[in-house]
């Protein structure tokens, strides 16, 4: 029970933007942007129900409700869930980039061998690569656009984000 109530005291700090005494800041780590006076936020609140038709349209990504949120009470157009989303989809197809490269090049294949062995009928095993040359490319291709889309994504969100809160 205690831990519990720390727990919601500390969310609380965060979400009024106080730092919580125990935690020691990195100079490496991210900064979550910092909360507007109440005053400001409620006049932001009013606005965004007086002024609806003012603010973008509906995007899962680009313009959704957290956004709303968030402007609210840092006068920042984000949202941390897409950015998270779209950042480990990339970091995800990575490891399944590399294992089905792995796959691949682990592969063998029978061809006739050369020589009196080939006349009579004899077989030898090759890597699937070396008889399918065009797979190389094929699978460099797939990680650039499994990886690549999801960071393309969020740059635009990042722009269109910087575009709406300016």
């Amino acid at each position: 029970r205690a831990t519990l109530t720390r727990d919601k005291s500390s969310f609380r700090r965060w979400f009024r933007g106080q730092k919580t005494p125990s935690t020691k800041e990195k100079k490496s780590a991210p900064k979550l942007p910092n909360c507007d006076p109440t005053g400001i936020v409620l006049e932001r609140v009013r606005y965004v129900l007086d002024n609806e038709p003012k603010l973008p349209p509906y995007h899962i990504l680009h313009s959704n409700s957290e956004c709303i949120a968030v402007w609210c009470k840092t006068g920042t157009w984000s949202t941390l869930q897409a950015a998270v989303f779209l950042s480990s989809a990339a970091f995800s197809q990575t490891k399944g980039t590399a294992a089905l490269a792995t796959f691949v090049s682990a592969q063998t294949v029978s061809i006739p061998a050369t020589g009196w062995a080939g006349i009579w009928g004899g077989t030898t095993q090759v890597s699937l690569l070396s008889t399918q040359p065009w797979l190389i490319p094929a699978i460099a291709g797939y990680g650039i656009c499994a990886i690549g889309v999801p960071f393309l994504i969020l740059r635009s969100c990042k722009s269109k984000w910087e575009r709406a809160t300016n």
